[in-house]
């Protein structure tokens, strides 16, 4: 029989399984707490006995805490990194920009930086450079009719987006970016910088990659040579706030400046001051830059007999582009039509617009026999460009495809030649066989 004793223990038992039963977390915090307190208990005394029984009970969690503060450090030292840049740059185009074509023109922007910052414009030990690539894409119907692809207006979307809250200043536009940035009225006046720059410019904003001698730089030659180099015009003049001061702006215009007055031995014409023994004029919207204009005078000098005497082989290429209102659109057909009825020019690469002008006013010759029945002929006066050995050379490759090549009629089958010579129709038609005729042979490597 027990006794009041064993009754009363019992009857704690009871209660405290009860407990455990009906809040099992307390419960098991209780006995966690004891086993912690009876571990301490028994560590051994002084630092050492501290330090092993933490590393024997705790080890992991603090293993595992170290290892995220450290991650959580290492993502806010790079968000740092990226939001402060020496420079901010933003591409939009259609090349794709590898891995090691940015870091070619990460390079480059260093250099022309200059040696005294080489980028490094806040002096902070690193230079750091920011590139943002939009990348759109350029599309080639059947019928050679090239037009710019941008799959649900994301990349229009994303460059509207950048414009307003992005953190680049300095821009290489594809023309149609080019235009929607201009229009939102957030570049900068070049005049404001100097005549020199103005003078370098189209329009008065931007100028075209391919007319500067940086454009033999390895960092910038690989893309199109009509995009667009503008500058963003300064903090204290754009009515759209963006978080960049005017000293961050300063850097940007130095290197926008740089680039323009760039120069390269290089790049200087072996031809300038020559007459040309034959010229060939293009007409449509592909601007013909100087990277586009050399290689076709060249190739156009190999092609051409010295028909002046001097001594010298020489080609040129002479262009009328079709852009901007419709006003000056239509100032500059009246002049296309001027120059296809009165210039010197025998062999054009005209657009769809002055071709069937030319051809409507009888100003072209017909095709000769082995050329007339090709596929690509039109109208037995004309070639298609794009499908012609020729649209793979250097130069005209960046020539709109829908183009037609074609020879003006002989001045001795006109009324009225403008000083035209049968000499120099003769160069001409010899020319125009050999661009037909050219073979396009890929380079190794």
């Amino acid at each position: 029989m027990r006794d009041y004793k064993q009754m009363q223990e019992i009857q704690r038992l009871r209660e405290e399984s009860a407990k455990a039963e009906s809040d099992p977390e307390s419960a098991s915090e209780g006995t966690s707490g004891e086993r912690e307190k009876d571990r301490y208990g028994k560590r051994k005394p002084g630092f050492r006995g501290w330090a092993s029984y933490v590393y024997e009970y705790y080890k992991w969690p603090i293993l595992i805490g170290l290892v995220i503060l450290f991650g959580i450090g290492a993502g806010i030292s790079q968000l740092r990194r990226a939001a402060n840049p020496d420079l901010a740059v933003m591409y939009v185009g259609p090349f794709y920009l590898s891995p090691s074509y940015q870091t070619q023109l990460e390079e480059q922007v260093a250099f022309l930086s200059g040696e005294e910052t080489a980028g490094d414009y806040n002096r902070d030990g690193e230079y750091k450079f920011s590139l943002l690539d939009i990348t759109v894409d350029y599309l080639t119907d059947s019928q050679g009719v090239q037009y710019l692809y941008d799959d649900g207006n994301s990349a229009l979307t994303r460059f509207q987006t950048e414009i307003r809250a992005g953190d680049a200043l300095l821009y290489f536009l594809e023309p149609y970016y080019y235009r929607q940035a201009k229009a939102e009225g957030v570049l900068q006046p070049l005049e404001e910088l100097g005549e020199s720059y103005a003078a370098k410019s189209f329009d008065g904003y931007g100028v075209y990659l391919g007319e500067l001698d940086g454009y033999l730089l390895d960092g910038f030659s690989r893309m199109p040579s009509h995009t667009v180099v503008c500058l963003r015009r300064s903090p204290e003049a754009d009515s759209i706030t963006y978080g960049r001061s005017v000293e961050d702006w300063e850097h940007h215009r130095d290197l926008f400046c740089r680039l323009l007055d760039y120069t390269d031995a290089a790049a200087a014409d072996p031809n300038e001051g020559c007459e040309p023994d034959v010229t060939l004029l293009v007409v449509g919207e592909t601007p013909v830059l100087r990277s586009i204009r050399r290689p076709m005078e060249a190739l156009l000098s190999e092609k051409t007999a010295d028909g002046n005497g001097d001594g010298r082989r020489v080609g040129a290429v002479k262009d009328f582009l079709r852009s901007g209102t419709e006003a000056s659109r239509a100032v500059r057909a009246k002049e296309v039509r001027t120059e296809l009825v009165t210039g010197e020019s025998m062999v054009w690469i005209l657009d769809e617009e002055a071709f069937l002008y030319a051809k409507e006013k009888g100003l072209l010759a017909p095709l000769p026999e082995e050329f007339s029945g090709r596929e690509n002929a039109v109208d037995g006066c004309a070639l298609r460009l794009f499908a012609l050995d020729l649209y793979a050379a250097e130069g005209f490759c960046e020539l709109y495809s829908n183009s037609y090549l074609c020879l003006r009629r002989s001045p001795e089958t006109e009324t009225e030649s403008y000083g035209r010579t049968q000499e120099a129709y003769d160069r001409a038609k010899a020319v125009f066989t050999a661009l037909v005729n050219y073979e396009y042979v890929k380079e190794e490597g």
